[in-house]
Order: structure tokens, then C-alpha cells, then sequence
């Protein structure tokens, strides 16, 4: 697992995660305790697990994030990614979303932290005509049944 793992809708800018919603699922459906602000805004949030505190940290407007989370901690955060609305997702500081606890993926929104070199040498791939393809498709196929009964024929007279 990452250093630092996030929960992040999306992965831009406008995908911000608010106070009320953050509030609304952490507090009232995970049972998170919130330490806040002279302000009133929310820092930090708690929760008891069985081997370690999860403790998140918001990064307003965009992010919850924790510090090495323990496996249990991760699948939680997978949960309340699930249960925070607009696709909320749980990402590691090598850009890689997780599916499961095991289970990761690159996220379309960070595809471009994973750019590879190509072999400019090869061969560029070619565009399929599906649709000529198809045309030429009941010509083969009425060679195909020539053929079958030209073989019966044969084969009946030997």
C-alpha cells in the first residue's frame, strides 16, 4: 500500500467532496467523531477500529486522506468512497484506484502518470472497416455452401 492513501471524486479540480455531505456519511453512517476548527470546519475525523485508530484528514474542497492505513482501514475508506455520491474512489500515492483491499487499477483521470515509451519501429495498427467486412460476408459464405455440396457430390459418387 501507498504512504498516503486518498478518497477523491474523480480527480479534478471540480470534483469537490463538501462538509455536509463528508459529515452526513462519516458522522451519521461510519460513526466518525470530527475535530474542527476555530472556525467550525472540519480538520480531521476518528474512528476506533479493532487494531488501530483510522484518523482522516480533509483537504477541503477535494480530499479525505490517511497516512498508511492498515488493511482494515483501507477497506473502510473503500466503503465510504462507495457511499459518498458522484464516484467517489479510494487512490494511493502511485496513482493506482482500489477495487478491493488487493485489487488495484489506473484511473482514466490518471492515466497520465503512467505514459510508456512506445516502439515508433512497429507496425501502426490499422483501422478495421467493419461494416466492408460485413458486406463481403455473404459472398463467403455462399462459397463456403458451394463448396460443401460440390464435396457431397463427390464423395456420393465414389
Amino acid at each position: 500500500m501507498g504512504a498516503q492513501v486518498e478518497i477523491l471524486r474523480g480527480g479534478r479540480k471540480d470534483s469537490a467532496i463538501p462538509e455536509d455531505e463528508i459529515e452526513a456519511v462519516l458522522g451519521e453512517q461510519f460513526g466518525f467523531h470530527f475535530e474542527r476548527n476555530a472556525e467550525g470546519h472540519i480538520l480531521r475525523m476518528r474512528k476506533r477500529g479493532l487494531y488501530e485508530d483510522l484518523i482522516l484528514v480533509y483537504d477541503p474542497p477535494a480530499t479525505l486522506w490517511a497516512k498508511d492505513p492498515d488493511r482494515e482501514a483501507l477497506q473502510l475508506m473503500i466503503e465510504i468512497a462507495g457511499a459518498l455520491r458522484k464516484g467517489a474512489r479510494v487512490r494511493n500515492d502511485e496513482y493506482k484506484t482500489y477495487l478491493t483491499v488487493d485489487q488495484t487499477y489506473v484511473h482514466p483521470h490518471d492515466a497520465d502518470h503512467f505514459k510508456m515509451d512506445v516502439d515508433t519501429s512497429a507496425t501502426p495498427l490499422r483501422a478495421v472497416d467493419w461494416r466492408a467486412q460485413l458486406a463481403k460476408a455473404p459472398k463467403v459464405v455462399l462459397l463456403l455452401v458451394l463448396f460443401y455440396i460440390a464435396g457431397r457430390m463427390l464423395t456420393a459418387h465414389l
